[in-house]
């Protein structure tokens, strides 16, 4: 997992890199996000790289985002406790959905003599549903962890007059 989130961020500075290298050849004018990038040192994208943010809990961003969050002071002023707990309220019916499933339908009886010798074939069939179901509130729990630590930290906070994109 670790190797595919570093190839997607050594590749993605590659194409940042390659669209200001590009655009400064064709005498077109670097803003200073563009001249970050253009100046960025190997510390610089092993910092990127190996950010907390990015590697454990985070989804992709690119190197503008890294350099935003660490330069300008947009999360300051955005209310990263209320959007936290905003997203954090979740994470309880989703637990609880887990452990409630997990108790009726635990996944160690589907691997038992009891469930092949004694269960049909369309209860072991119908048993897939509450598997995924489990499995489904284990990634959507720990996704909503992973979000609350992003927004918690304010990393990707831009006022709205900048209508950022995702």
């Amino acid at each position: 997992m670790l190797q595919m989130i570093l190839t997607l961020k050594i590749i993605g500075f590659a194409f940042e890199k390659n669209a200001v290298t590009t655009k400064k050849k064709e005498g077109g004018v670097l803003s200073a996000a563009e001249e970050e990038i253009d100046k960025a040192s190997l510390m610089d994208i092993t910092h990127y790289c190996f950010n907390y943010i990015g590697i454990l809990t985070g989804p992709y961003y690119s190197y503008r985002t890294f350099y935003d969050y660490f330069n300008l002071p947009y999360q300051k002023h955005a209310d990263c406790l209320k959007a936290t707990l905003n997203k954090l309220k979740y994470v309880p019916i989703y637990v609880g959905l887990f452990l409630l499933a997990d108790r009726i339908w635990p996944l160690a009886y589907a691997t038992t003599e009891e469930f092949y010798q004694s269960r049909s074939v369309f209860y072991r069939l119908f048993y897939v549903w509450p598997t995924f179901f489990i499995f489904r509130m284990r990634i959507y729990s720990g996704i909503i962890l992973a979000e609350a630590i992003c927004i918690s930290a304010g990393f990707g906070a831009y006022p709205r007059e900048l209508e950022a994109k995702c």
